[in-house]
């Protein structure tokens, strides 16, 4: 209300003057006066808040007559607000006239807070002293360097010079600052004369309220914001298409409220949702999938921020799969950029944002480009909430001019289209009673239905010549059902990144431990000397075909040995603790069985277990099969094994592994007795590497002992310093 008085002030007297003169003879004078001052809004009344404070003892009452003074434009925005029974309560505590009188020391004119600003001050007032959870409804305020370098790859990516007029549109509009940044930009580096239209639509009564009061006074037209509704299940721009959408909407937040509406609407074939839909846990797909239904048809460009979710969950089959096999085999996925972490005001997380358009140009038809800017970042001086990190003017250019170069390097990658897809094929074992393979009434084999297995074949590939490579020539037996055949998508930024960092060699190793004991040096020279490639006579096979991936869960009872991730040390495998009080279903394992931690694979929690019991959480139970289990735990516990993991993993705050991959995944198999020999050996060096450790150890906390005790005889004067010993 500050702000709409700052616009307001200079032409106060005049709309007082202009409202007595005409109120007796027009039945609605506000046109007339709105025509006359050249702005969207007025207030008749002969109060503002400065006028407010001048009679403190009427101060509720002239409010009120002030509220009632706004043009109708102004009392929908009032109406969201809901500021009566706030007004009416802080009145009673007399505390009205101290919050007025506070606010009119400050001037608040957009000309001097902008509109995204504006959008700060709510956000820190609502971190600061809001029950309200913004991280826990999913809203994510936009920070200027994000927004700016959104906008630069859906306007920057595009012809636009040549225009006169273009739309713009977020259906997760909040206060505003996506679409007045979004002009902002369009003028100062693109076309000052382009005549920008924004249109948006929120939820929030009080962001919407924020916004469209933003716009009146920034004469724009309010009446282009809609809400307070839901764009998903109540949609206020039906039928209308945009050139330009621009957005960042919930994401990790529950549909369930609008479940109804929308599986309705997926029955029908021209709906936005009739291709699928997300998960109900996460909506986010959903705000992709209305985008894409408004785009213009002689061209339109998206852009939206997305948290990882969005670029691989979902099996082959599933909603989020076939949302992201519809856009991209049709040819709309242009770009996906990975923005640093520690980027928002109100959460940490890793993000990304999508360019969808309808008119890809010649070079990039039928590819995708991917863009990683998780380096692209300076540390804030000063964090503000969740934000400590923040990207400068330079690093936007230079990572908009990787996106403008479509060039393949450290940071862009470009695929076809169909390398994100694949099928997965079920691969059948056949079932074998008392020694024999049963039968079916056509005399086909019987599948068995604990062996049944899957293969992702990419579409690039020929599933045949896979599937004989792949897994024939392990499972003799084994047949595929193509008639379960689906096709998948999934993009995986941290498979297409990943930078695998090789083993420094032992001479390496051996020069930074020059200055340690002879125990030390004897040890890295016998194992220079054993250096080697692999052995001929050694095999490769995927950790599925050496081990059985153990499924079996049960309840525990009275005296059960429960093991969690926390209860394994780093490294080593050593247990370090046991559940005592968990009572819901675990993991069966037994003695000799592995259990690997998917769960922040780098950790490197594996354990070869000696007792039986049950796995909680992460834990996933191998029990070795025609390998030698305590070879097979040293293979798994190797940073080649792990690093390997490691570029499978998904996600962000917790990355893991999707278990095909863990189980397709490749160990070096010596004969048996090498197997033993190598466990053998290994026990032993680890052994003495460990004593070694202790004694390292010791070392550095006599070091440590000396280096306070130092400080202490010093300072105290019981060691005296002379000028030759500096």
């Amino acid at each position: 209300m500050r702000r709409l008085d700052c616009v307001l002030e200079p032409k106060k007297d005049e709309v007082c003057d202009l409202f007595t003169k005409y109120k007796d003879e027009l039945s609605d004078p506000y046109p007339v006066i709105l025509k006359q001052i050249r702005l969207r809004f007025c207030n008749t009344s002969k109060y503002d808040l400065s006028r407010i404070k001048s009679d403190p003892t009427n101060v509720f009452r002239n409010f009120k007559n002030y509220i009632e003074g706004y043009s109708d434009n102004v009392h929908d925005i009032i109406e969201n607000f809901q500021i009566y029974p706030l007004v009416k309560k802080l009145h009673k505590q007399k505390r009205l006239y101290l919050l007025i009188d506070k606010f009119t020391e400050f001037d608040l004119h957009p000309n001097k807070i902008d509109n995204h600003q504006m959008g700060l001050i709510y956000e820190e007032i609502l971190r600061k002293f809001s029950e309200m959870s913004n991280e826990e409804s999913g809203d994510h305020f936009t920070p200027r360097d994000v927004v700016e370098l959104l906008v630069s790859f859906v306007f920057g990516g595009d012809k636009v010079k040549g225009r006169s007029i273009c739309s713009v549109f977020d259906p997760c509009c909040g206060t505003g600052g996506m679409l007045t940044i979004g002009k902002e930009w369009v003028h100062k580096n693109i076309n000052r004369n382009l005549k920008v239209f924004l249109y948006g639509q929120e939820l929030n009564d009080v962001t919407y309220s924020i916004c469209k009061s933003d716009l009146l006074m920034m004469n724009e037209n309010p009446e282009n914001i809609q809400g307070p509704a839901s764009s998903i299940s109540n949609d206020r721009y039906q039928g209308k298409k945009f050139e330009y959408m621009i957005t960042n909407p919930p994401f990790g937040v529950s549909w369930k409220s609008e479940k109804e509406f929308v599986d309705e609407e997926s029955k029908d074939p021209k709906g936005r949702f009739f291709v699928g839909t997300p998960r109900i846990s996460d909506g986010s797909l959903l705000f992709l999938q209305h985008l894409i239904h408004k785009m213009e048809p002689k061209g339109a460009r998206i852009g939206i921020i997305f948290n990882g979710s969005p670029l691989f969950t979902g099996d082959a089959g599933s909603g989020e799969s076939e949302i992201r096999k519809w856009i991209i085999e049709n040819d709309w996925l242009e770009c996906i950029v990975q923005l640093p972490d520690q980027m928002f005001f109100n959460t940490g997380i890793t993000t990304y944002f999508w360019i969808v358009t309808n008119k890809k140009s010649p070079e990039r038809k039928g590819k995708v480009q991917l863009i990683n800017g998780s380096s692209f970042h300076q540390i804030m001086k000063k964090s503000l909430g969740n934000k400590r990190k923040e990207m400068t003017p330079e690093q936007s250019d230079q990572l908009f001019k990787i996106y403008k170069d479509f060039e393949e390097g450290e940071f862009s990658k470009i695929y076809p289209n169909d390398f994100f897809g694949y099928t997965k094929v079920v691969v059948e074992q056949p079932l074998i009673e008392d020694g024999k393979s049963k039968t079916d009434k056509k005399r086909k084999p019987k599948p068995d239905k604990t062996k049944r297995d899957n293969e992702r074949v990419p579409l690039s590939e020929d599933i045949d010549e896979y599937y004989n490579r792949e897994v024939k020539s392990h499972l003799p037996d084994s047949w595929m059902d193509r008639s379960k055949d689906k096709i998948g998508y999934e993009i995986n930024f941290t498979k297409h990144f990943y930078k695998f960092t090789p083993l420094r060699s032992l001479e390496d190793i051996t020069r930074d431990l020059k200055s340690l004991d002879d125990e030390i040096k004897q040890l890295s020279m016998e194992m220079t000397m054993m250096m080697t490639e692999l052995p001929d006579h050694w095999d490769l096979q995927r950790l599925k075909y050496v081990s059985q991936h153990v499924v079996e869960k049960r309840f525990p009872v009275e005296g059960d040995i429960k093991i969690s991730p926390e209860n394994v040390e780093s490294n080593t495998g050593r247990v370090i603790d046991f559940y005592s009080d968990y009572d819901s279903e675990g993991q069966e394992f037994l003695p000799g069985d592995i259990l690997f931690n998917k769960l922040r694979v780098y950790l490197n929690k594996v354990v070869l277990t000696d007792f039986a019991g049950l796995s909680m959480g992460e834990m996933i139970v191998f029990r070795p099969q025609e390998i030698y289990p305590e070879y097979l735990s040293k293979v798994m516990t190797s940073k080649t094994f792990i690093d390997q993991i490691n570029s499978l993993s998904e996600g962000v705050k917790l990355p893991r592994p999707p278990i095909e991959g863990i189980l397709n995944s490749f160990v070096p198999v010596p004969p048996p007795e090498e197997q033993k020999l190598i466990s053998l050996y290994l026990d032993k060096k680890i052994e003495q590497i460990d004593s070694l450790v202790e004694k390292i150890q010791r070392k550095i906390e006599l070091l440590s002992e000396y280096r306070q005790s130092l400080i202490s005889f010093v300072v105290t004067g019981k060691v005296r310093i002379t000028e030759d010993m500096i």
